[in-house]
């Protein structure tokens, strides 16, 4: 029977630890990216005043599709009210406001009669389809619903839905304050899964959690 000596397993020890080590050296990992600001910036500025976007415009999702970049984003006035428009352009860089703006507006009646927020798209077959955070109430918050659109073009006219495909927690859950979608998958079986942040009051920045719903056929999605 071979005995490996208390040396020779100190040495191996030694040899397997520089092995490791080697194999791990900082060199070898991916180097972290560096962003530069665009001189240029900011590429989208708010509307003149008077307009459905003149206090500020956010949270924008580009869809890249036929050599244009489509960028999608939330308008706010100074009432308060939100809506989602479109820019466009073709390097990237220089965006024009479409001329149809508002896309999707609140039109005062409805799960979404005040606030039309932060539009998550994907495309089904030929149909294109948005999941936007909304509010009934006038609130300066973002909504309790995710309502759900669909247009055959990116500029639309895009057709919501009469119902929200997803509404906040019940009183004194996670995320009875808001709801707002990130990202929406389809998966290999046909189902598709949301992603999004939640919470209970927004204004303190605090307690902000991620959740996840599924749907067998993206029309109304139902906790995992």
């Amino acid at each position: 029977m071979n005995i490996i000596s208390s040396d020779m397993r100190q040495t191996l020890y030694l040899l397997l630890l520089i092995i490791l080590l080697t194999g791990c050296r900082q060199s070898d990992s991916p180097s972290s990216l560096e962003f530069t600001g665009y001189a240029n910036n900011p590429i989208l500025t708010p509307g003149e005043p008077g307009s459905w976007d003149d206090l500020n415009v956010a949270a924008p999702q580009i869809v890249f599709h036929e050599n244009t970049f489509y960028l999608f984003y939330m308008g706010c006035n100074v009432a308060g009210r939100m809506a989602i428009g479109l820019a466009t352009s073709t390097d990237g860089f220089n965006y024009s406001k479409f001329e149809g703006n508002p896309l999707l507006a609140p039109d005062s009646s409805g799960f979404d009669a005040f606030t039309l927020g932060p539009g998550i798209l994907l495309k089904e077959d030929t149909t294109w389809v948005m999941y936007y955070n909304c509010q009934e109430i006038a609130v300066y918050a973002p909504g309790t619903s995710v309502g759900r659109a669909t247009a055959r073009q990116l500029t639309g006219p895009w057709i919501r839905g009469s119902s929200p495909v997803l509404t906040s927690g019940k009183k004194g859950e996670w995320d009875d304050g808001f709801i707002i979608p990130s990202s929406v998958l389809k998966l290999d079986d046909g189902s598709f899964r949301m992603y999004y942040s939640g919470g209970r009051e927004i204004s303190t920045y605090t307690n902000f959690y991620i959740g996840m719903h599924t749907c067998p056929n993206n029309l109304s999605f139902s906790i995992v």
